[in-house]
């Protein structure tokens, strides 16, 4: 290459002519040329998250898990309705538990819980062949659950279920001389039964004429 004032030839790795002291012009140009390939010179181009698209994306996010959450919950609810429209309390009352807002069932929240406290004893009872005194014992606690949830049932229109399951269990202890009537009295003072729900807002009487109304299920009962 040659010096374009003086046309005397350079020297590769000079600046500047060493005849007229003029600057090269190619050496700008190669510096710039090489600062611009040098990735150690380069300014990084990925741009970082400002502070405002960090919080825009947070909302994003919480959204998505939030409408998730709901959806879940929303299916939930439709399948411990599913279950308990097919008798499978059980299943819709562990469901029921994942639940957060259990109003949300309406009067499915309330029937699911007579049912399956209702039916625990009474599918037990149901299980066992024989007529020995273990069985008679969980025909005893289905009993006890249906007065225990009588007012419960009412209010929330399963009534009909647990008349129907004491009935059952009623005719086979009275097949077998239980006196229902006086068991449940006797055994209601004696506090031997566990009347919750009921207990909590039911009075004496209220107990009392729930027991008749059991009673005068026995066969040819007045």
């Amino acid at each position: 290459m040659y010096c374009k004032n003086c046309g005397q030839e350079l020297s590769e790795d000079g600046m500047f002519c060493s005849h007229c002291g003029t600057k090269r012009e190619d050496v700008s140009e190669n510096l710039s040329e090489v600062s611009k390939d040098d990735p150690s010179a380069k300014i990084s181009k990925s741009k970082k998250f400002t502070m405002k698209q960090q919080i825009g994306a947070m909302i994003i996010v919480l959204a998505i898990a939030i409408f998730a959450f709901i959806g879940w919950q929303y299916s939930l609810v439709n399948k411990a309705k599913s279950l308990y429209d097919k008798n499978d309390y059980e299943a819709a009352y562990n469901t029921k538990k994942f639940i957060m807002n259990t109003a949300s069932l309406g009067d499915y929240k309330d029937n699911i819980d007579v049912m399956y406290n209702v039916t625990l004893e009474y599918n037990r009872f149901r299980q066992m062949d024989s007529d020995d005194r273990l069985r008679q014992v969980f025909a005893w606690f289905t009993l006890q659950k249906c007065v225990g949830y009588t007012l419960v049932a009412q209010e929330s229109g399963c009534i009909d279920e647990v008349v129907y399951i004491a009935s059952d269990v009623v005719v086979w202890l009275h097949k077998r001389g239980n006196n229902i009537q006086y068991s449940l009295k006797e055994q209601y003072k004696k506090s031997s039964f566990d009347f919750i729900p009921l207990s909590d807002t039911a009075t004496d009487e209220e107990v009392e004429n729930i027991i008749d109304v059991y009673a005068k299920l026995v066969p040819d009962s007045n």
